[in-house]
């Protein structure tokens, strides 16, 4: 978020940054992914990105709270017991649809 504050003499741009993730959340997460079996970095960052939405190039342009949610996420997964297979299916899933 910013905002935009004009004068008659000039215009000021204020950026407003989230607080990015922690090396905590990086680690759970690599463990997490771990778990799941996902040792390629391309396929953990194809699903970190459907988890928050948003096509990420690496993990570190997480927002500290995009990582809670992640994590929430895999771990929820990871209770169910079913954190491997649902990787595996959408990165299958995926695989088919990039491949044609």
């Amino acid at each position: 978020m910013g905002s935009l504050c004009m004068t008659r003499w000039r215009i000021e741009v204020t950026t407003v940054t989230e607080p990015m993730t922690t090396k905590g959340q990086h680690k759970a997460m690599h463990i997490y992914w771990r778990i799941a079996g996902v040792t390629e970095r391309s396929d953990r960052l194809l699903l970190t990105g459907q988890i928050v939405g948003r096509k990420l190039d690496t993990s570190d342009g997480l927002t500290r709270a995009e990582a809670t949610r992640v994590l929430r996420y895999l771990k929820r997964l990871d209770d169910e017991g079913t954190l491997a297979a649902k990787a595996a299916e959408w990165l299958t899933k995926h695989r088919k649809e990039t491949n044609g």
